[in-house]
């Protein structure tokens, strides 16, 4: 979760600061809520 509290903390900056937030914001927040659907996927499973 290191991945999603380090984006966290980068959108918080540039919205403080007023600059613009991370050109892979986006492909960065995909990437993580696939690590989140597989570990919940691998939760469901019983692994």
């Amino acid at each position: 979760m290191s991945d999603l509290k380090n984006l966290i903390a980068e959108l918080d900056a540039a919205i403080t600061n007023g600059s613009p937030v991370p050109d892979d914001a986006v492909q960065r927040q995909e990437a993580i809520d696939t690590k989140i659907e597989a570990a919940a996927d691998l939760a469901r499973s019983g692994k």
